[in-house]
């Protein structure tokens, strides 16, 4: 292994060579912090556990997971739950009360994971750090706990380590606002931006200001100052060790704190964006605006400024060379802006991954639907490969939905396609998948159709699926499921002035000029509603299901198992 002009090759030296390279990335404490903490009418200044609350973390352990630096696996901590519950309770309220998170519990297990490139560069690894369980349990307790006083703090913008916030929720918003001004024939500069190790170099002395500013006071600031301090790793590789190395910065990857800890620590970078939109997911950020004119494009790099100048601030660091520049537009011709972090000149690109999901510049999603289908032909000939022995076709299935159908669904809310093209394209996948199956089986002859072979199988159309996947996600929306209150904002309810002689659909939908507009995430749910409406008053579907009395579908009241069967029924009707 080599880190620079060093090489090793003994397991010993290679281990400590991955501990220089992961402490070299810390941050040294001596950032000043201008004015006092401001003070908060809801604060959080101790907290207590009980027996109880400490069995059942203990029982929901996961079984599998190793042992760390402690050497004690997690199904001792399962089997012995009842024994040490007691002790546990007492050991975690004395250190709340006295403000001292455990010494021993600080340590951690570094294991390095590859990235990308050249397996044998240092640099190409991220740590990965195993911590010791009694150490999750405890942090398991506190979770919840902190999290409902965070809740309020955290800015909507936020969409990673985030209650009811996911990857979807994030990209619907931003696909939203793209398609609203693509669709009235304005231009859009996305600028994606990347922090250099941002977990590691969070500094401790600037996240216990900021913790104090939202109302973490009293002992239990003292405890989580003990808690960020002192903490000790060792990296292990193929059973050597490195010497241990201490985080003097940065908050404990692998643990369950760490993240909301990061989240209040950038959280406060939403004052510098003035002119533009931003939206996070932890650590990734992307800065966007309509650029129709010089002025506009001087607005995004001001705020650009200002973001630079608060890394400069807080200790972190923006990476040029990863950073890049978007724009969506249908115009056939744009002028080209540039924009620059510190005099390095970000490139303009085409397309980008973004949380998984490939937006290009004309927001058609057809580079990622070749994307996932490709990725999904290799896993599905992974899986024909090795299971080729299996007799059992719901064995199949299940594997299948797991490994394969995961690839083609993922966030699918956000690009789910309107062209034949595209639909075709994804139907393929599971059409493959079906006729080997069905051969496997001896039933080729039996189940000539797709369609045949979908009902023998007791599984649904790629394109049904998607269709149930948006109304599940306006679901969610609506009764509050998923915590955005931006998108809910652009919902219009169709509330009749006087009482109708025919039943309206219950949204009204977005006029737009194009494809783009009338397809976008929200327009694309909300039409998909309507028409299973439509398609259940008039041909009465929810009143009869399964031989008795069932509930009409009604996305207000339903339950979501009630909502999802009645849904996935009429979808297919």
């Amino acid at each position: 292994m080599s880190l620079g002009d060093e090489v090793a090759s003994s397991g010993s030296d290679i281990c400590n060579l991955f501990a220089s390279h992961f402490s070299s990335v810390y941050n040294s404490d001596n950032i000043s912090i201008s004015g006092q903490s401001s003070s908060s009418t809801n604060c959080l200044t101790s907290i207590s556990v009980t027996t109880d609350q400490v069995f059942r973390v203990l029982k929901r352990l996961d079984p599998s997971k190793g042992a760390g630096s402690d050497g004690i696996p997690s199904i001792f901590a399962i089997k012995c739950a009842s024994e040490l519950a007691l002790p546990l309770s007492i050991i975690i309220n004395s250190s709340l009360n006295s403000g001292i998170f455990p010494t021993v519990w600080k340590s951690a297990l570094v294991i390095p994971l590859f990235k990308s490139g050249d397996t044998s560069a240092v640099l190409n690894y991220r740590p990965i750090s195993i911590l010791p369980t009694f150490a999750k349990v405890f942090e398991s307790i506190l979770c919840p706990i902190i999290s409902s006083h965070f809740k309020h703090f955290i800015a909507p913008e936020q969409h990673g380590f985030a209650k009811s916030r996911s990857t979807s929720t994030n990209l619907v918003s931003f696909v939203e606002d793209l398609a609203e001004g693509v669709d009235r024939g304005q231009s859009y500069d996305a600028i994606y931006t990347d922090f250099s190790r941002a977990f590691d170099r969070v500094s401790h002395v600037m996240l216990i200001h900021k913790l104090s500013s939202i109302g973490i006071d009293g002992i239990f600031l003292n405890w989580c100052r003990s808690y960020l301090s002192n903490r000790q790793s060792v990296v292990v590789v193929g059973g050597y060790k490195s010497k241990e190395f201490t985080a003097i910065s940065g908050v404990p990857q692998g643990s369950h704190l760490g993240p909301l800890f990061f989240n209040i620590f950038i959280n406060d970078i939403g004052s510098c964006v003035q002119g533009s939109k931003f939206l996070m997911f932890a650590d990734d950020l992307k800065l966007y605006r309509t650029v129709n004119s010089p002025e506009e494009a001087m607005s995004l790099q001001n705020d650009l400024d200002n973001l630079i100048m608060w890394c400069s601030l807080n200790g972190m660091n923006l990476n040029p060379e990863k950073c890049h520049v978007v724009r969506f537009s249908r115009k056939k011709r744009s002028p080209t802006r540039v924009y620059h972090i510190n005099q390095a000149f970000l490139k303009e690109v085409s397309h980008t991954r973004d949380l998984g999901v490939i937006l290009d510049g004309k927001l058609r999603f057809n580079l990622h639907v070749d994307d996932i289908t490709n990725r999904a032909f290799r896993m599905l000939g992974f899986v024909l490969r090795n299971c080729k022995e299996f007799r059992n076709p719901s064995t199949n299935v299940t594997i299948y939905t797991c490994l394969v159908r995961s690839i083609l669904e993922y966030c699918s809310p956000v690009w789910n396609p309107h062209y034949g093209i595209y639909i075709k394209r994804l139907e393929n996948v599971q059409k493959r998948f079906l006729w080997h199956l069905s051969y496997g089986c001896n039933m080729a002859r039996k189940l000539p159709s797709y369609n045949d072979r979908l009902l023998h199988f007791h599984l649904k159309s790629l394109r049904h699926r998607r269709e149930l996947l948006d109304i599940m996600f306006l679901y969610k929306l609506i009764n509050g499921i998923l915590d955005t209150p931006d998108i809910l904002s652009r919902v219009n309810i169709s509330v009749p002035k006087k009482l109708q002689r025919f039943a309206k659909p219950p949204f009204r939908i977005k006029f737009a000029k194009s494809n783009l507009g009338q397809n976008a995430p929200l327009n694309r749910s909300l039409r998909s509603y309507n028409l299973i409406h439509s398609v259940e008053i008039d041909g009465g579907i929810g009143s009869q299901w399964g031989g008795r009395e069932f509930p009409q579908i009604d996305l207000f009241s339903n339950s979501p198992s009630i909502f999802k069967k009645l849904a996935a029924q009429l979808i297919t009707h």
